[in-house]
């Protein structure tokens, strides 16, 4: 119900529309085993396939409340394992090449959102 409960959001954010069809379809899968149309390869949007990866790059590289952050190394292995199947190749080696060059993420607490809501 996350999906549902984004998109309801961002209908009251201005100018946000665009981003709709990266929520809706970001747990799509490349090889068609997502969900919640089964789109596969270029039917997903390009940017839920950007998302697609850097949501799951996120979920195994963050402490969850039932487990602490994965290993680099396991997280690498992962994104290899689904290159193609779950990820969009092109995007998972930009990804697997961004961990290569040592390239550090923006912490959550140093990004800040400039939207004025009135």
């Amino acid at each position: 119900s996350h999906v549902a409960k984004s998109v309801e959001m961002i209908h009251f954010l201005p100018n946000m529309n665009y981003v709709i069809p990266a929520v809706i379809s970001h747990h799509e899968r490349y090889d068609g085993k997502g969900y919640p149309q089964g789109l596969s390869g270029d039917d997903i949007p390009i940017v839920a396939r950007i998302v697609g990866v850097a949501d799951a790059y996120d979920a195994m590289t963050s402490d969850r409340a039932y487990r602490k952050h994965l290993p680099e190394d396991v997280v690498r292995g992962e994104l290899i394992k689904g290159r193609g199947t779950q990820f969009d190749p092109l995007f998972c080696d930009i990804m697997l090449q961004i961990m290569d060059d040592g390239l550090e993420f923006p912490d959550e607490d140093d990004l800040s959102l400039d939207i004025d809501l009135n």
